[in-house]
């Protein structure tokens, strides 16, 4: 008479539920960092596009560059906001085109915080991100006091 296997599919569940589950959470980490950089990606992005679109004076545009990167990262709380290069975020002339016509660069960096993220109990350590974006300042611009 054959005796019946119960015990087997208890260890079978306890050595594969354990590592499924390493991987669901690591599944959501890859998730968390892609959505971070996201993120930052697109922080950046408006932060050039702010500057590109501020006045002439530099001042002003790394100011308009700083306030749109803060505000767009500080809704955030697995991000925190390292800093944005103002003197990567400066004007540039494009080369292709007219005198009048500037490039804006911008490089933006933050740090992903697991440990404000539901896969903190992996203990997974914080990463570095880095982000660059180019945008062009508008070819027309309106004057001040009409046009």
């Amino acid at each position: 008479m054959k005796r019946p296997h119960y015990g087997q599919a208890v260890i079978e569940t306890a050595l594969t539920l354990p590592l499924l589950m390493a991987m669901a959470i690591g599944f959501v980490a890859l998730l968390v960092y892609i959505e971070a950089n996201l993120e930052l990606s697109s922080a950046t992005g408006l932060a050039a596009a702010s500057a590109a679109s501020a006045p002439p004076d530099p001042t002003v545009s790394r100011r308009y560059a700083e306030t749109t990167f803060d505000g767009t990262l500080n809704g955030y709380a697995y991000l925190r906001n390292d800093h944005l290069d103002t003197a990567g975020c400066r004007r540039s002339l494009n080369p292709a085109s007219s005198p009048s016509d500037y490039v804006v660069s911008c490089i933006g960096r933050a740090t992903l915080l697991f440990r404000h993220t539901p896969v903190a109990i992996l203990g997974f350590d914080n990463v570095a991100l880095s982000a660059k974006a180019t945008a062009y300042a508008p070819r027309y611009r309106s004057r001040p006091g009409g046009i």
